[in-house]
């Protein structure tokens, strides 16, 4: 009896701290993502951007998840996030996929189109900039 109360005892213990771990970890990652909101603040249709990407955030080696459509990048001085899908090709990519450091990006004030021109191929590829991930 005293052995299943000892077992039972762990055992609460060990549920305890595993919720206690996730908790940890949740709240760890709602800090990590509400500071990257306020550090690269979203492309709206009111903003321009034209320069070269001199930094692009890598969602995986941080431990987030990798969202091929939205991409934090800092553009010469500044620095965003940019939700956007390919709309011409047919490949169909998210900006995550396409823009690297050292490609150019333009976006006109008052326009959903981005323009990324490739800094090693040279290829250009048109995107419609989004408000909301879905």
């Amino acid at each position: 009896m005293k052995k299943d109360k000892i077992q039972v005892g762990f055992l609460v213990v060990f549920l305890v701290f595993i919720a206690f771990v996730i908790f940890f970890n949740i709240k760890k990652g709602n800090n990590e993502s509400m500071r990257l909101e306020s550090e690269y603040p979203l492309v709206r249709m009111e903003n321009r951007i034209e320069g070269q990407v001199i930094f692009k955030y890598d969602f995986l080696s941080n431990r987030l998840r990798d969202f091929l459509v939205v991409s934090m990048l800092k553009v010469d001085d500044s620095k965003c996030t940019i939700i956007a899908n390919e709309i011409e090709g047919s490949n169909d990519y998210g900006i995550n996929e396409l823009v690297s450091v050292g490609d150019s990006i333009f976006k006109e004030k008052d326009n959903d189109t981005i323009t990324i021109k490739k800094s090693d191929t040279g290829k250009i590829y048109t995107l419609l900039r989004r408000d909301k991930l879905y």
